[in-house]
């Protein structure tokens, strides 16, 4: 018996084919969409985190040393922080990019196999 299914507009006929076979038009390609969405993801989370570790640090050094000692200071060191601090927020921004990108692949890897799952349950 011939499958014909009707995809925009053209009857497209299947015969012979496994269902998997029938509807999937990217076989293979699941696993290294998950692989390239969690290395993004890990990239991501890792130059975020070492971005905001390091604006946090020197933040944390000006207020222990303000704590400390509030009249020994040098001269310029709030400038020096802020410096500090807006290099740690360009390096989390950039990790944004691959965290974002990651992200992306991974929601479009779990709606392309939610389709799948969805397609060859049905009779």
């Amino acid at each position: 018996m011939a499958l014909k299914i009707q995809m925009g507009g053209a009857i497209v006929s299947r015969v012979g084919q496994s269902r998997t076979s029938r509807y999937s038009t990217r076989r293979g390609q699941g696993n290294t969409t998950l692989l390239i969405s969690l290395a993004l993801l890990c990239i991501g989370i890792g130059v975020v985190g070492y971005g905001m570790s390091t604006g946090l640090r020197a933040l944390h050094g000006l207020y222990s040393g303000a704590v400390t000692d509030a009249l020994g200071q040098p001269e310029g060191t709030e400038e020096q922080v802020s410096t500090d601090i807006l290099k740690g927020v360009v390096i989390a921004a950039a990790g944004v990019i691959p965290l974002m990108g990651g992200t992306v692949f991974f929601y479009a890897w779990r709606a392309r196999r939610a389709r799948s799952k969805r397609i060859t349950n049905n009779p």
